[in-house]
């Protein structure tokens, strides 16, 4: 049965082009009347596949565009609050900086003066409504970085920011002038628009939005406490001893509006100098994060990734006492670890040729023994070390949700063997300590996965079986891994394979347990997976939308099925089936 063309396909000469038009109501945002992508093939069973999956985004497009909210009035008296708030709070950052630290290049005088010849012009623009290209550019980042459209450069929401922008600027520099010559008692705003934000600001001295500062080790404290049922308890550890260290460098006890774009630069530093396994090593035990730093200046320090991981969760404690109006601004919130890495490739994908080689290496046609794996023997043993790494290749689970699952997360639903990546039940929460917590790298990770059948053939199934049978079961599906010497045994794991993939020469400094997943990801889209299937298949589905569109349990169990269905992997593993 030949298959059939969408609407929206068409061809060009020999190349084919996916071409639909934009709503009525959201052509103004997109600024055009239709999207049109070329498919770069000639090939019109190529073009379908290739125009279902754009079909498929665009629609997601179409989708969050209608939910995007619109810049109202008020929204954008909001963004000038805030853009005022900022570039004042820089300000007495700087000023401040200045003063403790005659190596800063900033030279009152100078800055005085320039200030002084620019207010006139400030305010005959103002007057005029004549916006200086900086005013422009100013508008629009602020309208981007919240996340709104930016307005069309004719409509009144772009005459209103513009204004409203050289409003702060104006006001900005007035109160700048009065700092510098130390004016504090005219330093209130004159323009009724920004009082609030400024109070705010320079309450830095002597309150907060909420009229009373907290101290940092209070906000701390509530913060870590709002987050426990959140984060996975690596998460907590971790944000833990960050905000700790902070504390350590900044009194814990000053107030919250006390910390300035000064202190976070001085933190960033000190992260980037931290001495690595600071927290493990003998050299370092019962020190201070800062007389670490000074015993270990010339040991190896933490990589910049793990740096910027650190800054990035002490800004995510800021962000939250912003959201909670303990702060109308983050200080330093540009302040960054130079750190290029770029996550999409930092893992690729294994090869057809790399899987080939690891499902036919010595774990999968015969090992020595169970302590010579990598070595060739006539030893096949279906434990943990077999089934994993296929379960991540045909399920797209990551490597700490396949570790902690227990014999009953594989069941029968119906008809349909599924894989239940859940949370740990009542009765699961007594085990010890030794018997690691079951935790989810999120709340969006909860899912069921349909079996793949190729699974089914290897004979998985019969694996889970045998586990219910044995005379003292495990709750763990694979018992035979054991935690490493950090409690996790995802870590533990992690290493073995590594020096498993060294030894059967697959080993790259881009291919680890992870390229699994990014396997599995590139097979739904070769297949022209629905994306909002692939989100609840690989588990980033936003639940909250999910709820709103499937129900209480998410995407339905048939949908996914079939999605399962459709996955080719392209590898030859008859060597493995059961009889």
């Amino acid at each position: 049965m030949r298959a059939q063309t969408p609407d929206y396909l068409f061809r060009r000469g020999n190349w084919f082009y996916f071409r639909r038009g934009i709503p009525l109501q959201l052509r103004r945002r997109f600024k055009r009347r239709e999207i049109k992508v070329s498919l770069g093939t000639e090939h019109p069973g190529t073009a379908r596949r290739l125009c279902r999956v754009v079909a498929n985004r665009f629609d997601r497009l179409i989708a969050l565009a209608k939910v995007m909210p619109e810049l109202t009035p008020q929204v954008i008296e909001r963004l000038l609050k805030d853009y005022f708030a900022k570039g004042l709070g820089d300000f007495r950052d700087t000023l401040e900086l200045a003063t403790t630290d005659p190596s800063s290049g900033f030279e009152p005088e100078a800055e005085l003066e320039f200030i002084v010849s620019e207010l006139p012009q400030l305010k005959q623009r103002l007057v005029k409504r004549d916006y200086d290209s900086l005013t422009q550019v100013e508008a629009k980042k602020s309208t981007e970085a919240a996340g709104y459209d930016v307005p069309g450069k004719n409509s009144d929401n772009w005459d209103v920011l513009c204004h409203g922008i050289l409003r702060a600027r104006t006001e900005q520099f007035r109160i700048f002038a009065a700092m510098l010559n130390g004016n504090y008692d005219d330093v209130e705003p004159k323009d009724p628009l920004f009082k609030a934000p400024a109070a705010a600001v320079m309450g830095q001295i002597g309150g907060s939005i909420t009229g009373h500062s907290e101290t940092i080790k209070e906000l701390a404290n509530k913060y870590l406490k709002l987050k426990e049922s959140v984060w996975v308890k690596k998460t907590q550890l971790d944000n833990k001893r960050v905000l700790g260290w902070f504390m350590e460098l900044v009194d814990a006890d000053k107030p919250i509006t006390s910390v300035t774009k000064a202190h976070v630069g001085m933190y960033r530093d000190l992260l980037m100098n931290l001495p690595k396994n600071y927290t493990k090593a003998k050299k370092f035990e019962g020190l201070s994060v800062t007389e670490a730093v000074k015993a270990g200046e010339d040991a190896p320090k933490i990589s910049l990734r793990t740096a910027s991981k650190y800054l990035s969760m002490f800004k995510g404690f800021q962000n939250w006492c912003v959201e909670e109006e303990h702060l109308l601004t983050a200080p330093g919130s540009h302040i960054k670890v130079p750190y290029k890495g770029n996550p999409v490739e930092a893992r690729l994908p294994f090869s057809p040729s790399q899987l080939k080689t690891i499902f036919s290496s010595p774990v999968y046609a015969g090992c020595k023994s169970a302590g010579r794996r990598s070595m060739p023997g006539e030893f096949v043993i279906r434990d943990g070390r077999f089934w994993i790494p296929l379960i991540a290749l045909f399920s797209g689970m990551r490597l700490g949700e396949i570790v902690q699952m227990y014999v009953s997360d594989v069941r029968e639903e119906g008809e349909v063997w599924i894989l239940d990546v859940t949370t740990m039940d009542q009765d699961e929460a007594e085990l010890s300590e030794e018997e690691i917590e079951k935790n989810l790298k999120t709340s969006q990770s909860q899912r069921r996965i349909p079996i793949h059948e190729e699974l089914k053939r290897i004979g998985f199934l019969n694996y889970v079986a045998e586990c219910k049978q044995k005379k003292a079961p495990s709750k763990r599906l694979f018992p035979d891994i054991n935690p490493g010497k950090d409690g996790y045994f995802s870590h533990n794991f992690s290493k073995t394979f590594s020096r498993y993939l060294k030894a059967i020469e697959v080993k790259t400094p881009k291919h680890v347990f992870h390229s699994f997943r990014h396997n599995f990801t590139d097979v739904l889209h070769i297949a022209g997976i629905d994306d909002s299937h692939q989100d609840a298949l690989m588990g980033h589905l936003d639940m909250k939308k999910a709820k709103t569109v499937y129900g209480t349990k998410g995407m339905p169990l048939k949908a996914l099925i079939n999605d399962m269905q459709k996955l080719d992997f392209a590898i030859d593993l008859d060597h493995l089936y059961v009889d």
